[in-house]
């Protein structure tokens, strides 16, 4: 299934993400891989839409159809996460990060924790 683009301004950046479902937000990271996009976790919205979250997922700074960052360090893109959230006026979100994003995902955990989701 190919889902819409949607766009946001994210720290001056127009950044492209794809999403379903409603309910609590959980947001999927991609890798740092060429070629690396939203588009990997296609699949994995609807499941978890039918599961009862909002799954988002957004191309990073610099990949997919996301605008080129002026810094490409991996800590600018864990705070982006945040600035991201804040775009989308989330106040908290689950966080799936792949391959590099899995540290940014447990960083932001740890900085963070107040906008993780309460169990």
């Amino acid at each position: 299934m190919a889902y819409e683009n949607k766009y946001v301004q994210v720290d001056g950046l127009k950044t492209r993400y794809i999403e379903d479902g409603t309910g609590p937000a959980a947001i999927l990271l991609h890798g740092a891989s060429l070629g690396s996009s939203a588009d990997v976790f296609e699949r994995n919205l609807k499941p978890l839409a039918s599961a009862g979250m909002r799954a988002i997922a957004y191309d990073q700074p610099g990949f997919g159809l996301t605008d080129n960052p002026t810094d490409y360090s991996v800590p600018y893109r864990r705070r982006f996460i945040m600035m991201f959230m804040d775009a989308l006026g989330l106040q908290s979100a689950a966080m799936v990060g792949h391959s590099q994003a899995g540290s940014m995902a447990v960083a932001n955990a740890f900085e963070h924790p107040k906008e993780s989701p309460k169990s």
